[in-house]
């Protein structure tokens, strides 16, 4: 005899294992986006419609469009080329699986355009993301997105002689 208590139980537990695994994915398909020149049409769906994305030397975006059209500005003119490493994020559902907190670490490679006509810089750059998520309308969505960066440095300088404290 099934006991209805144990397959509840076992239904929740499952349903939040999902969710982190379409976190992960939300994860993965922002840092893809970001790579692609922090494309709109990439981003738009990662996003809730009232979400707030912020970064020091970066600014602070609120609402979608805004958001979509920072990170966009910043991928087209700050950061010419990118390449996200998105590592060890951990993962935080609510138990009634309608909200989450997640973090994670980020190790960037990028290049910035040269100054006065000079060839792009090579940088590295790493931090850590702080992000709020909700479930809205079935998916998961980001609604506020904190990024920390720790090291923004030139390549050919390693990252002990300079920091960069902004782009």
């Amino acid at each position: 005899m099934e006991n209805p208590v144990i397959l509840e139980d076992l239904r929740h537990r499952i349903a939040l294992l999902e969710d982190r695994e379409e976190i992960r994915d939300l994860i993965e398909r922002y840092a893809e986006a970001a790579d692609h020149g922090n494309d709109p049409k990439m981003m738009r769906e990662l996003f809730a419609e009232h979400a707030i994305w912020e970064a020091s030397g970066f600014g602070r975006f609120e609402g979608r469009t805004a958001i979509l059209s920072g990170l966009s500005e910043i991928g087209s003119t700050r950061l010419i080329w990118t390449m996200h490493y998105m590592i060890s994020p951990r993962i935080r559902v609510a138990e009634d699986r309608t909200a989450a907190q997640i973090s994670w670490r980020v190790w960037e490679l990028a290049m910035a355009p040269g100054k006065n006509q000079s060839p792009p810089e090579a940088l590295w750059g790493g931090g850590s993301y702080q992000v709020d998520l909700a479930r809205l309308a079935g998916r998961w969505q980001f609604t506020h997105v904190r990024l920390n960066l720790e090291l923004i440095s030139r390549y050919f300088e390693g990252w002990a002689a300079t920091r960069i404290a902004e782009l």
